[in-house]
């Protein structure tokens, strides 16, 4: 009997352990200050700019849209997330913060990659910033972008270069403001 009670603790005792490792980052994103923790985007490692081409699902409005990231002249932040990423909502605010900072100069495109429309429509009710978040509903994804690591997004520069982001990033950096708006 009393082997048997010992074996029921450590097993309790393991599966506590497992499952406090998986809750600690979400807890841990959600209480640190992402301005802190995250690092701001990184302008140096330099790329073309990907042809994609999209059509989207507005998942405030329901609307349809095509989207093409070869705009010319145009910056453009395009963010790939995911319904179960935990560093998204914090990040999304970086964005909003960043967008209003930029007077809504440069485009902002967040994008699901989700492969079902319920779970990017979950997190888009959840999230109630003014981002507006999208859906892709058809267009090929970028190579090299994973699926099970977002965020990830792209800044374009509007000179024709792009600049991959591959962790999580502090937009809202006072450095990389003044850089991207040149001063203005």
């Amino acid at each position: 009997m009393k082997r048997k009670t010992i074996w029921n603790i450590l097993i309790g005792l393991v599966i506590f352990i497992v499952l406090a490792l998986m809750i600690a980052p979400a807890i841990f994103v959600k209480l640190a200050d992402p301005e802190r923790v995250f690092s701001p985007p990184s302008l140096e490692e330099r790329a073309e700019v990907p042809d994609l081409e999209f059509q989207l699902l507005d998942l405030s409005g329901g609307d349809t849209l095509e989207f093409h990231s070869a705009k010319a002249g145009k910056q453009q932040i395009i963010y790939f997330w995911t319904e179960n990423c935990h560093p998204c909502p914090p990040e999304l605010r970086l964005l909003e913060k960043f967008r209003k900072e930029t007077e809504e100069r440069i485009d902002i495109w967040a994008i699901s990659i989700d492969k079902a429309p319920d779970r990017a429509g979950r997190f888009a009710e959840l999230y109630q910033d003014n981002i507006p978040l999208y859906y892709r509903i058809e267009g090929d994804l970028p190579e090299g972008l994973s699926r099970t690591k977002t965020p990830q997004s792209l800044y374009i520069d509007g000179k024709g270069n792009a600049y991959w982001q591959k962790i999580p990033v502090n937009w809202a950096d006072e450095a990389f403001l003044e850089e991207v708006t040149d001063g203005q």
